[in-house]
């Protein structure tokens, strides 16, 4: 099934998920060389930080986008959706710049007081980042997967040469502007896929879902997010001046190209899945069937990364790094156990159970931070480590029960 999604785009939606995160590569490459351990693991809370604010900026409407306009009546209507979701991002966004002033001026990441300083500067970003979300969600939801994600990577390749040159050049003030520039040229580029057309949309009626959908995965996407990087938020809130922060927020960079890797099958595996929704076997049979093939590549995909390690950290960092190692194994557990579920995921989005996705993604990142909590004040760095790894064990388990429970009410009309 890898093979079919192959052909419609997967390897370009790929390509451009790694470019995406190539950014924060090649900026964390770097930035050890500029900053002390510390300040670097504040780095990372600071970028988890904002990815959270980008969840509400966008508020869900990329996927209400992704459901609604690929099942739209007409052309007219489908931009007219597409426009009314820009509106309320924008109107999102701007709330979330207010709420990172009020974050930043009650020191709420008093663990880390660097990232609570420069988040209003950085929460700039989010109305790009968010409305090109969206823009990526309409030409997917028009099966224009190779001219989204070629676009993303040539974003991305703009984006690595800027945030690179200013990071070198002003250090952590010019990670945090050069992220903000780039985030609006992005934005740019993917509007010249969608033109402007859609700003002149003649008003329709919005599908009745549409709110629906927004909410959910408004509280979806927090959800998983909240629970991804629920290590480095505990960091934020409660992290001490420790000599192991810097080597953890490596091992967390190092784990990111499984999570790619997994994210990129799930975004080109919803539309194929969403066709299938009146064969509840079929679809069955090809949840369970990609699934599997998703987890066996995540974990090749893993092992490499672990074996690669030591002569990465060794040539890119200096020696204090190579703490990150202990790290690294716990953290790539996690990452491949949470590829085990994402395309249970990916079933229960397609089957319109939004709500379903919700649910497990609330359960996880609840479960995420006290068991971070926990593992922290009792483990250390490692402790919270291996807590993020246990709750993703759990989670291989619930995931596929719900997507099963979700096509019983589908079959059964409810």
């Amino acid at each position: 099934m890898l093979r079919d999604l192959a052909r419609k785009g997967l390897f370009d939606v790929l390509a451009a998920n790694v470019m995406a995160q190539a950014v924060g590569f090649v900026v964390l490459l770097a930035l050890p060389r500029f900053v002390d351990p510390h300040v670097f693991g504040s780095i990372r809370v600071l970028q988890s930080t904002g990815d959270l604010l980008v969840i509400f900026g966008g508020f869900g409407y990329n996927t209400a986008v992704l459901v609604t306009a690929a099942g739209s009546h007409s052309r007219e209507q489908a931009e007219w959706i597409l426009r009314t979701a820009t509106k309320r991002t924008l109107l999102a966004s701007g709330a979330v710049w207010l709420l990172s002033i009020l974050v930043s001026l009650m020191g709420v990441l008093g663990g880390t007081p660097l990232a609570g300083r420069w988040l209003p500067l950085y929460a700039l970003a989010v109305p790009a980042f968010a409305l090109t979300l969206l823009l990526a969600a309409w030409l997917q939801a028009h099966s224009r997967l190779r001219e989204m994600a070629r676009t993303q990577t040539l974003a991305r390749i703009l984006a690595a040469v800027l945030v690179m040159a200013a990071t070198w050049r002003f250090g952590v003030p010019g990670f945090v502007a050069g992220t903000v520039v780039a985030a609006f040229a992005g934005m740019a580029l993917m509007l010249r896929q969608v033109s402007m057309s859609f700003l002149r949309s003649i008003p329709d009626t919005l599908p009745f879902a549409f709110d629906r959908y927004a909410r959910q995965s408004l509280a979806a996407n927090l959800f998983q997010t909240t629970g991804r990087y629920a290590d480095l938020l505990i960091l934020g809130l409660f992290a001490t001046a420790s000599a192991e922060l810097g080597p953890y927020a490596i091992a967390t960079v190092l784990v990111i190209p499984v999570f790619v890797f997994a994210g990129a099958v799930q975004t080109t595996c919803i539309p194929g899945f969403s066709s299938r929704r009146s064969d509840a076997d079929g679809l069955r049979s090809a949840v369970d069937r990609l699934q599997g093939e998703t987890l066996l590549a995540a974990a090749a995909l893993a092992v490499a990364i672990q074996l690669a390690a030591p002569t990465i950290l060794s040539a890119f960092y200096p020696p204090s790094y190579e703490a990150a190692l202990p790290f690294l194994g716990i953290l790539l557990l996690h990452a491949v156990l949470r590829a085990g579920t994402s395309i249970y995921g990916a079933g229960q989005i397609a089957i319109g159970r939004t709500d379903l996705n919700a649910f497990a993604s609330g359960l996880s990142a609840l479960m995420g931070l006290v068991a971070g909590y926990v593992g922290l004040r009792v483990g250390g760095l490692v402790g919270l480590a291996w807590a993020q790894a246990i709750v993703s064990a759990t989670l291989v388990i619930g995931y596929p029960a719900l997507f099963r429970a979700g096509l019983r009410r589908l079959e059964s009309g409810k």
